[in-house]
Order: C-alpha cells, then structure tokens, then sequence
C-alpha cells in the first residue's frame, strides 16, 4: 500500500498514516531512568537486542524534514533504527548490514516515521521499494504533517512510543514545526 500511496499525486500535502492503532505516549522521565534509551540523531544507526540489562529504547527527538526507518525482528528482539533527510545508500548500506548480521529465524516489521509536509515524497518511493524488495512486512507509516515528532521505539516489543519530552501530554499546537526546511538543512550540514 505504501509503495502505491508514494507514488500518488498529493502524497506529501497531508499527514500520512497507517498503521493498527495510534502510538501511545511515553514520559522522557521513563527513557532518561536507568539510563534506559540510546538518542539518534540524523544520520545515526543504532542496533539493539533487547536485554533487561542494557537499554530498551531508542529515541528520535525532534523530527521535522527527516524521518526514521526500523527493522525489527520480532523472533530475536533485534531493532535496527536509521535516521535520514535522504534515504541514500548510505542509509540502504546501515540497513542491510543490520539485516545481514542478524541471527537465526526473521520474522520482520518495519516503520516509517518523520517528514513534512510539502516534502517531496522521493523518499517515501525509495523508503517503500526497500521495504518491498527485502520483503519486510510495514507494520506503521506515519509520515509527513505539521508537527513535530519525538518517537521512542522499543527494543522488547518492536512498538512506537510518542514521547512526552516535558513528561505531559502536549497541549493543541505545541509540537507545530516552526523550522523552515532551510534552517533545518543549514543545521544538518553543521
């Protein structure tokens, strides 16, 4: 559904989002106790096992033009987080390393969180045929909208958290992304 939804006029205009159910929130308190989440930022990969010993989440704070991709293995607890502004091979190398390393049975999800509205939806089309082409079943798509996102993904279950990064909830129009698309690529070439 994704790949032909990329590929349709207005893709980009509005948020995109599929998915079983909407993400629930989760404090910044909970991620930042124990030292209990790994924060990416663009560019990064990150690789977790699930263990009740290490951390459990990874965390992107303020998406706004990039976006994040996850692989996870439901089999062995293994998640696989890449954060990009464009899905280059660079992102497609930390991606295939991540599944060429990983260990006995695949049962495989994805999910696609992050961009803007009036992003060209380039990379969604990219983003898709990965997915395809490796034959991972998407289990969440949200992609493009007004606001800014802060997404936490949990390496024991495989599931998508909002965070609430002052620990309550957001008020109507708190996370609206006031960043241009310009400051925003002046402040990733930084």
């Amino acid at each position: 559904m994704l790949e032909k939804d990329a590929r349709s006029d207005g893709m980009g205009s509005q948020q995109y989002s599929r998915g079983s159910k909407p993400r629930p929130n989760l404090s910044r308190f909970v991620l930042d106790s124990d030292s209990n989440a790994r924060y990416i930022e663009l560019g990064g990969f990150e690789r977790l096992v699930y263990s009740p010993s290490r951390e459990r989440y990874v965390a992107a704070i303020n998406l706004t033009y990039d976006a994040i991709i996850t692989i996870y293995n439901v089999n062995s607890k293994e998640l696989g987080v890449c954060r990009f502004y464009e899905f280059d091979s660079r992102a497609v190398k930390a991606l295939d390393g991540f599944l060429k390393g990983m260990k006995g049975p695949r049962n495989l999800e994805a999910r696609a969180i992050g961009f803007q509205d009036s992003d060209e939806p380039i990379a969604v089309g990219a983003v898709a045929d990965f997915i395809k082409a490796r034959g991972i079943r998407l289990a969440e798509a949200d992609m493009f909208g007004g606001n800014i996102r802060h997404v936490a993904i949990d390496s024991k279950l495989g599931v998508g958290f909002d965070v609430l990064l002052e620990n309550r909830v957001y008020k109507p129009g708190e996370l609206k992304n006031l960043t241009t698309l310009d400051q925003f690529q002046k402040q990733a070439k930084a």
